[in-house]
């Protein structure tokens, strides 16, 4: 089976799996207290393409810009390369950079529930862009469990929020395995960031009770 016929099978398995889990009921995801969002100025940006908004590496904690619409945006864009997304992610999971921690990156902070089926950092969008099963198996089904913590009601959130800055969505023809995560973690990172508001603010949020 040539390498295009692979991957035209993986994009069409990947869509397929996030109109379904777009309908699927969310899991639990554990937030850490209110006390322990706290919004940090950013520090060490790591270096995106010429033009993209930076992303902070070395923060303990996510920043207020790290989580802005610029970024989601470029996020989709593939302004920001695949591990910066991967990173991002992991910190807003709870995972802190660790040199002492086998891999990098401990997982003490991380939501119990997700700590329990991933006490390392998982690749959630395919930085190898490699799509044979045995690679990109992990990584699908990774992507698939963040997508399914988050609730039904913000799952469509993505296109209505971006529109004002010029992002439409994706289209069909030309979709790749590798934006359709992209598309699946910036919604994730979307409702991460309307809970962690709504948490900050100390304003009761419908969503937060769910993922409590």
């Amino acid at each position: 089976m040539s390498v295009w016929v692979v991957a035209s099978v993986w994009v069409a398995r990947d869509m397929l799996t996030f109109l379904l889990l777009s309908a699927a009921a969310a899991s639990a995801l554990l937030l850490p207290p209110a006390g322990a969002l706290r919004v940090a100025a950013p520090r060490g940006p790591l270096a995106t393409r010429a033009g993209a908004p930076a992303l902070c590496a070395a923060a303990a904690d996510v920043s207020a810009d790290e989580l802005g619409d610029e970024v989601l945006k470029a996020i989709l864009l593939q302004e920001v390369p695949d591990q910066a997304v991967n990173e991002l992610t992991w910190r807003c999971l709870g995972y802190r950079p660790d040199p002492a921690v086998a891999g990098g990156w401990s997982s003490e902070g991380v939501f119990p529930n997700w700590r329990k089926n991933y006490p390392t950092p998982p690749d959630l969008v395919g930085v190898t862009r490699t799509y044979s099963r045995e690679v990109d198996e992990p990584v699908l089904r990774a992507v698939q469990a963040l997508q399914r913590s988050v609730p039904r009601e913000h799952k469509e959130q993505l296109k209505p929020t971006l529109r004002p800055i010029g992002w439409q969505g994706f289209q069909m023809e030309g979709l790749t395995p590798n934006m359709t995560r992209r598309a699946q973690v910036s919604t994730w990172l979307l409702y991460y960031r309307k809970v962690r508001q709504s948490v900050a603010s100390r304003r009761p949020d419908p969503a937060e009770q769910l993922v409590r």
